[in-house]
C-alpha cells in the first residue's frame, strides 16, 4: 500500500513539472522577383529521423518531392526542375526556388510527420514608370494647364505583376480629392492600372511637382511618374504714377508680349513689348490712367486708383510701425537699494539741519545772534525787537543793569508804546523802583538804539524798555491789563 501511494505521489509531482512544447514551423507566403530566388521554410522538432513519419512537399494534393529522395524527376514534374529540397538535418525541410518565373507561382504545402503548413509563392514583375497625360491625350506635350480652368490628368502604370495601385502627390503632399482609379487590365503576365486626377490649378501651382506613385508590390521597387506643373495665366498688371511718370509692369505665363499705357480708356500714351515700361506724364486736365498687357492666354488690365489732375499730390504711405522693444523686467534688488539709499540720504540731511539749528541756538551764532554779522563783526541793530520779559528778568546779569530811566544823564525821553509810537502826554515817565519777580511777568519790551539827536539816550548804547502794570487790574481780553487814570504806566530801561 505504501509503495502504491509513493508511486502516485511521484507521478503527480512529475506531471506538475514545467515543460516546453515546440510547435512545428510551417512555410510563410513569399514573393520573388521574376528571375530571382525564393525559399519556403518548414521544420518540425518532433521529426528526428526518417522513421518519425512522412516528410514531403506537395502542390494541389500531389507530392513532388521528399526529404529522402528530393524533387521528383519524372516528366510530369518538369515544372519543378528549378526547385530543390534542402535538409541539413531531419527537423528541417526547406523548399527553394531559383530563377523564379511566373509559372512557379502557386500554393505549396509542407508535411512533416503529422503536421502540415501551406504557403503561397508570388512572382513579381517590375513594370515601367507610370506616364501622366492630359485629358487622355498623350500627344499633348509638354502639359500646360490654365489657371482657373478644370483639368483632368491621367496616370498609366503598365507591365506590373501583380496589379498595382496609384497614389498622387503634389510637392510630396498626398492628394486625396478628385482621385479615381480604373480596374487593372491584364496583358499576358502583367497588368495595367490607370488612375485620374481632376483639379483646377491656380497661379501659385505653377512650378509645383506632381507625382503618380505605384503601390502594392512587396519586393519590387515602387515606380514614380512626375511632371513640373506649368500653369499658364492671363497677365497680372500693375500701373503706378509717381514723380510725373507712369509705370506699367506685368507678371504672366507665358510672358506678355504687348503692353499699352492708356489715358481715359482710348488714348494710347505708349506701347512697348517687355515689362516693365514707363512714360513721362504731366496732366493738363484730370485723366484716368490704365495699362493693358497681352499674352497667348489673354489680356490683363490695371487702372490707377486715383484720377491724375493738375497739381496732383502723391498720397504718402505711412511708415510701418517699429516693433516695440520688450520692456525690461524691473530688478527688485536694484530698486530696493535705490530707495534705501534715498531714505538714508534724507535722514542724514534732516539730522544735519536739526543739529545746525541746535548748535546755532546754543552758541548764539548766525541766525540766533542779532548783534553778529556773517563775518563775525558787530553792527548796530536796524529794527527793534520784542522779547519776552521773563527771558530778561530771569537772567541775573541783566537784572543788575535795570535802573530808573530818570537816573540816565540825559534829558527825559518820551515813552513809547509797544508799537514804537510816542505815548500820550498823560503817560509821562514816572520814577519808580524796578519790578519784583512776583508782580510783573510776561510784559512786552521795546528795544532801540541810543540817539542823542532824537532824544533817545546815548549814542552806541542799546536800550530796552519794560512796561510794568498792576496784575490786580482787569484785563482787556487780550492778556493786557487796563490802566487807570490814577495809576500811570511805569517804565524802566535796560542796557543790553
Amino acid at each position: 500500500m505504501d509503495r502504491l501511494w509513493t508511486s502516485v505521489t511521484l507521478g503527480v509531482f512529475l506531471a506538475c513539472l514545467p515543460y516546453t512544447i515546440v510547435d512545428a514551423v510551417g512555410p510563410s507566403d513569399t514573393a520573388a522577383l521574376r528571375g530571382g530566388a525564393a525559399t519556403l521554410t518548414c521544420s518540425n522538432p518532433a521529426y528526428t529521423s526518417p522513421s518519425s513519419g512522412a516528410a514531403f512537399w506537395e502542390e494541389g494534393g500531389t507530392p513532388f518531392g521528399t526529404q529522402q529522395n528530393g524533387i521528383y524527376t519524372a516528366p510530369e514534374f518538369a515544372k519543378y526542375t528549378n526547385f530543390d529540397i534542402v535538409s541539413t538535418e531531419y527537423p528541417q525541410m526547406d523548399l527553394t526556388v531559383s530563377n523564379a518565373q511566373v509559372e512557379d507561382e502557386g500554393t505549396y504545402t509542407c508535411t512533416l510527420q503529422s503536421d502540415q503548413g501551406s504557403a503561397t509563392l508570388t512572382v513579381e514583375i517590375e513594370g515601367n514608370e507610370p506616364t501622366i497625360t492630359l485629358n487622355s491625350d498623350p500627344s499633348v506635350t509638354p502639359i500646360r494647364l490654365i489657371a482657373g480652368v478644370e483639368s483632368v490628368l491621367r496616370c498609366t502604370a503598365s507591365g506590373f505583376r501583380p496589379a498595382v495601385n496609384l497614389e498622387w502627390y503634389k510637392d510630396d503632399v498626398k492628394i486625396t480629392a478628385g482621385i479615381t482609379e480604373d480596374p487593372a487590365t491584364s496583358n499576358g503576365d502583367t497588368f495595367t492600372t490607370v488612375g485620374t486626377l481632376t483639379f483646377t490649378p491656380t497661379i501659385p501651382d505653377d512650378g509645383d511637382r506632381l507625382e503618380c506613385r505605384t503601390t502594392g508590390q512587396v519586393v519590387a521597387t515602387a515606380k514614380t511618374g512626375a511632371l513640373t506643373l506649368s500653369v499658364q495665366f492671363v497677365p497680372v498688371v500693375t500701373v503706378g504714377y509717381s514723380g510725373g511718370q507712369i509705370t506699367c509692369s506685368s507678371e504672366a505665363n507665358p510672358l506678355a508680349t504687348t503692353h499699352q499705357i492708356i489715358r481715359n480708356g482710348t488714348d494710347v500714351l505708349k506701347e512697348f513689348t517687355n515689362s516693365p515700361g514707363s512714360v513721362e506724364f504731366t496732366p493738363k486736365y484730370c485723366a484716368v490712367i490704365s495699362c493693358n498687357a497681352t499674352n497667348t492666354i489673354g489680356t490683363g488690365t490695371d487702372t490707377f486708383a486715383d484720377q491724375i489732375c493738375p497739381g496732383y499730390v502723391e498720397p504718402t504711405t505711412p511708415a510701418p510701425p517699429k516693433p516695440s522693444e520688450p520692456t525690461p523686467k524691473p530688478t527688485v534688488g536694484l530698486d530696493a537699494g535705490i530707495i534705501a539709499a534715498i531714505a538714508i540720504g534724507c535722514l542724514i540731511v534732516v539730522a544735519l539741519v536739526i543739529g545746525g539749528i541746535v548748535y546755532c541756538y546754543t552758541q548764539k551764532k548766525f541766525c540766533f545772534d542779532s548783534n553778529k554779522t556773517s563775518n563775525g563783526g558787530s553792527s548796530p541793530k536796524k529794527q527793534p525787537s520784542v522779547v519776552n520779559a521773563d527771558m530778561i528778568r530771569n537772567q541775573p546779569e541783566v537784572r543788575q543793569s535795570v535802573h530808573n530811566y530818570d537816573d540816565e544823564p540825559k534829558k527825559p525821553r518820551v515813552p513809547r508804546s509797544n508799537s514804537g509810537k510816542p505815548a500820550p502826554e498823560k503817560e509821562a515817565l514816572k520814577q519808580s523802583a524796578p519790578p519784583t519777580d512776583n508782580d510783573h511777568q510776561g510784559y512786552p519790551m521795546d528795544s532801540y538804539d541810543g540817539d542823542p539827536q532824537e532824544g533817545r539816550g546815548q549814542a552806541g548804547v542799546n536800550y530796552a524798555d519794560l512796561q510794568f502794570q498792576n496784575r490786580d487790574r482787569p484785563t482787556n481780553g487780550h492778556g493786557k491789563i487796563h490802566q487807570s487814570d490814577e495809576e500811570p504806566t511805569q517804565y524802566a530801561s535796560i542796557l543790553v
